[in-house]
């Protein structure tokens, strides 16, 4: 239940039915204005992502919140790159939004995946779809002012997808900006949209636009500083060093546009984004990059059957390499580990994880108490914490808590900060991997 000024909301629960026609399969993100799940159309067959907007329009300060919902309904700009809603309405007092659910990593995780960097080949590649999404957004009036990594999605085949309108502006239309408040993410925005938000264009999108490939090209923020005043003093202000600078293998030309894109003069930037795919030598239609592996995100060459990073079979999810979740060590069907020794109960509990960089792989839960990290998950999996989750599993059951990890665990969307115990009807969430958690139900313990 969410508290909206004097009206209590209910948030959406696994199995709910939302306008008469959505059936929540899975909680996916919440943040302060809204939670997302994942869905079914239950006329269509067709899975969606629901997000319900956490606004309540007879509180003070939330009109805004309301105009900018119903000026995303009527948002079309009918391009792939763009995702757009479906769907929408109001119930029970929350609004709601459909879009088409897309398969793919957000590009944060994505870099991270790829290493923390991406090629100049690979980064180029996602710039001009970028560029053309925004190209076609640009030619409807519309900015998206919310450019950054967390609305970048890549799906398996290397496409882009660009999702959430929420603060776009329409630019033939009134702001509903006003004074020195602004709307957007502070490492990403433009100098002019940190200082007069009411009056940027689209050339603000073309400096989120250079911000995002200097975080391709070289793994690191523009920006400096860790408060908000500080990141804003840093975007009007600072310079960044060249991308060729930071990393020598950036050649000369991406390293030029992308700083050329970070001027902070808006008329020393690119016009318009098809300057940019110009500049980077993409007239042809959208480019895409290459496949990426469905267990770990490593780029996969066209022709390849197996990922070269972590040797799974290309489009296939492996569950027959059964890991210790204790210690990570390959245990099969053994009633105890090689590697800690542990001994694994009757039940068989078992952890399967089927999304993220994490899917495909298969843990076996055995007996005791200890905690969980990255070496024993993914070692080269920065979101995972070292020490992400304590396990402590006896008497055929198990509890799980989260360790104060910087990308948390959960089940369903509860936040795992006290013992919790796993059950097979709720998902297990490790910093965005789901695994589906089994247990033999022979006398299993109720």
């Amino acid at each position: 239940m969410s508290w909206l000024g004097n009206r209590a909301v209910q948030l959406m629960a696994i199995g709910q039915l939302v306008l008469g026609r959505y059936k929540i399969l899975d909680l996916v993100a919440s943040g302060g204005e809204g939670m997302v799940a994942e869905a079914v159309d239950q006329r269509t067959g067709a899975r969606v992502a629901v997000k319900q907007l956490l606004i309540n329009a007879s509180r003070s300060g939330n009109g805004n919140a309301v105009a900018r919902y119903e000026r995303e309904i009527n948002f079309r700009i009918h391009h792939q790159v763009v995702v757009e809603s479906l769907d929408n309405g109001k119930e029970h007092g929350a609004y709601y939004l459909i879009y088409p659910f897309v398969n793919g990593t957000d590009l944060d995780a994505f870099v991270h995946a790829r290493g923390g960097k991406l090629s100049p080949t690979e980064a180029i590649g996602l710039l001009c779809q970028l560029a053309e999404g925004l190209a076609a957004m640009h030619r409807k009036g519309i900015v998206h002012r919310d450019l950054k990594p967390a609305n970048i999605l890549i799906t398996p085949e290397g496409q882009l997808r660009l999702v959430d309108l929420g603060i776009c502006r329409d630019m033939n239309a009134a702001t509903i900006t006003h004074g020195s408040s602004f709307l957007g993410s502070v490492p990403w925005m433009s100098p002019e949209q940190a200082v007069k938000p009411s009056e940027i264009d689209g050339r603000s999108d073309l400096y989120a636009l250079g911000a995002v490939f200097y975080f391709m090209l070289t793994g690191h923020p523009v920006v400096r500083g860790t408060t908000a005043a500080e990141i804003v003093r840093s975007v009007i202000q600072d310079v960044p060093s060249p991308p060729n600078l930071v990393d020598p293998s950036v050649p000369q030309t991406p390293s030029d546009i992308c700083m050329r894109l970070l001027q902070k003069d808006p008329n020393a930037r690119f016009q318009s984004p098809n300057e940019v795919r110009q500049a980077l030598g993409g007239n042809s239609p959208v480019t895409t990059i290459d496949s990426m592996c469905a267990s770990c995100c490593a780029a996969i060459e066209s022709n390849a059957k197996y990922c070269s990073c972590c040797g799974a079979q290309v489009g296939v999810i492996h569950t027959d390499v059964i890991r210790c979740l204790a210690c990570g060590t390959i245990v099969g069907q053994a009633n105890s580990c090689l590697g800690c020794h542990g001994r694994f109960s009757p039940y068989d509990h078992t952890l399967v994880f089927d999304r993220g960089a994490l899917a495909g792989r298969t843990y076996r839960i055995p007996e005791g108490r200890y905690p969980v990290g990255r070496e024993t998950l993914l070692a080269r999996d920065q979101f995972i914490s070292r020490r992400h989750f304590e396990v402590d599993c006896v008497d055929g059951v198990v509890y799980v808590q989260d360790l104060g990890s910087t990308n948390k665990t959960y089940i369903g969307s509860c936040l795992m900060d006290c013992p919790m115990r796993l059950s097979p009807d709720r998902p297990f969430w490790v910093a965005g991997n789901r695994a589906l958690y089994r247990t033999k139900q022979e006398g299993a313990k109720k």
